[in-house]
């Protein structure tokens, strides 16, 4: 019979066999010495919220490859980036996607973001990919124009507001309408509504503290399914209207949810409801929490810059603009869409890599061969702050958009990582930048407006996931030379 001592020195041989293959795999790369050994250390920084800026002085220091993990790199480079998220052929995601997957009730309702097998992968993204196009997100203007209206006159009646609260409001209320046809509130009560907020950041939270661990996080994720899922507004929300839309049809209605369910109906195999549910419901988080994270940065870069807030009340003053401004004629605004991209490469709010896993044989990137099955991935903090966007990468200057040649402003565009790299770059990047464009130049062309502390300056929160910003107030009044009968 094994005695219990014969199993445990065992295991414990197999273990150290495994440190000491793990370890020599990528001995040759520099990087902190406990992450030769375990993926925790990433859990205390994250918990101490310097995980970005620690990885960012190695990358000073020793170069574009530093060790993250027993079996993992942090990769720095544009060039590098474009090697790991390139299309063809296209590297697996790595393990840190398996922690995205959501639970409701023991189902799994995950997104696109979620899902592994690259042609499934594929084949879900190009049945809805149409209704995310530039055009296509023209179709939904009304519903981003009823809901900024609202917000206007919310603000309008406060004077001052705290733009990290009240945005995350806003664009929340409004990504509820564009995917159910259905606000919760959040503006009209001017509070968190059921707690669906704060849930959401606990869950980010959660997150945060223990994704570089798949298998606890996983297991975590599946219990919050059951404990915080049935009193989720959001979930609660979403689950109403889809089995009302699944039992009376309304092909009328112009929002996310038909567009998803019509693909469950053509790809029934692909697309079950509770993928139709994940879909929305990421939808929405991914698209209110980052989108007012975003522009409650960039709004305080303009207010501390008296240069660039006079620049963009000109463009906007010297254009003929409909009230709200239209996605089109914004588009047309060259000082406003280049804030916005200044805005996108600097507020980087995603605290994690974007991890792929190279393949059989290894690949070769920046002149260095990456063995076999190691993961590896790119830090939007990182890769944002290139050279490639000149030497003060640090600095909010939206002109660098406008002075750079069209061959320097095309490669900067090809090298930004707000939403991503490569085939997996975010499917609602057009929805973002309309959405970011529609707010700032509504928000100055209604209101002269100001910082309520003029030496205030935005504070992060990096204990998550998501980066977010802590309070920051402004102050709003109404201009007088604003068209009443269109105003």
């Amino acid at each position: 019979m094994v005695s219990t001592q014969s199993v445990v020195l065992s295991l414990g041989i197999l273990f150290l066999l495994y440190f000491i293959k793990a370890e020599r795999k990528l001995a040759a790369f520099p990087g902190p010495a406990i992450a030769r050994y375990t993926d925790w250390w990433k859990v205390y920084r994250h918990w101490k919220g310097d995980y970005v800026e620690v990885m960012s002085e190695w990358h000073k220091k020793h170069g574009p490859f530093i060790r993250n993990g027993p079996n993992s790199l942090c990769v720095g480079g544009v060039e590098n980036a474009r090697k790991v998220y390139q299309t063809n052929p296209v590297l697996k995601k790595g393990s840190v996607f398996k922690t995205m997957v959501t639970w409701y009730k023991g189902r799994s309702v995950s997104g696109l973001e979620a899902i592994l097998d690259e042609n499934e992968h594929t084949t879900t993204k190009r049945m809805v990919s149409k209704t995310f196009t530039p055009v296509s997100v023209m179709g939904f203007e009304s519903k981003m124009d009823q809901c900024t209206l609202e917000f206007i006159g919310h603000v309008e009646e406060r004077g001052s507001f705290d733009m990290a609260e009240w945005f995350v409001y806003y664009f929340a209320d409004m990504m509820n309408d564009i995917a159910f046809s259905a606000k919760p509130g959040f503006m009209e009560h001017a509070t968190d509504v059921d707690g669906s907020l704060y849930i959401t950041k606990v869950i980010t939270l959660t997150w945060a503290r223990v994704h570089a661990i798949p298998t606890i996080m996983s297991w975590l994720s599946w219990a919050l399914g059951y404990m915080v899922g049935l009193n989720w507004k959001v979930v609660r929300l979403g689950r109403e209207c889809l089995n009302s839309r699944l039992e009376k049809p309304d092909p009328e209605k112009t929002d996310l949810l038909n567009v998803y369910i019509e693909a469950g109906q053509e790809r029934p195999d692909m697309i079950s409801p509770e993928r139709v549910l994940g879909m929305t419901l990421s939808t929405i988080i991914g698209g209110s929490d980052i989108t007012a994270f975003t522009v409650t940065y960039g709004l305080s870069e303009i207010l501390k810059n008296q240069n660039i807030l006079s620049n963009i009340e000109q463009e906007i003053k010297g254009h003929e603009l409909s009230y709200p401004p239209s996605i089109k004629e914004l588009s047309k605004l060259p000082y406003l869409n280049a804030i916005v991209k200044e805005t996108l490469r600097l507020s980087s709010p995603v605290q994690f890599n974007l991890d792929r896993v190279t393949p059989d044989g290894g690949m070769e990137m920046g002149g260095t061969h990456i063995p076999a099955g190691t993961t590896v991935g790119c830090l939007q903090g990182i890769i944002n702050h290139d050279e490639v966007f000149g030497s003060d990468v640090t600095v909010f200057r939206p002109e660098r958009w406008i002075e750079a040649s069209e061959e320097k402003h095309n490669l900067m565009e090809r090298s930004i990582m707000a939403f991503g790299m490569g085939k997996h770059t975010c499917i609602g990047q057009h929805f973002a930048n309309a959405q970011l464009r529609k707010i700032i130049a509504t928000l100055l062309m209604r209101f002269e407006v100001s910082a309520v502390d003029p030496h205030a300056r935005l504070v992060w929160n990096t204990r998550t996931f998501l980066r977010h910003p802590q309070s920051y107030y402004i102050s709003v009044k109404r201009r007088q030379s604003i068209d009443v009968a269109k105003a």
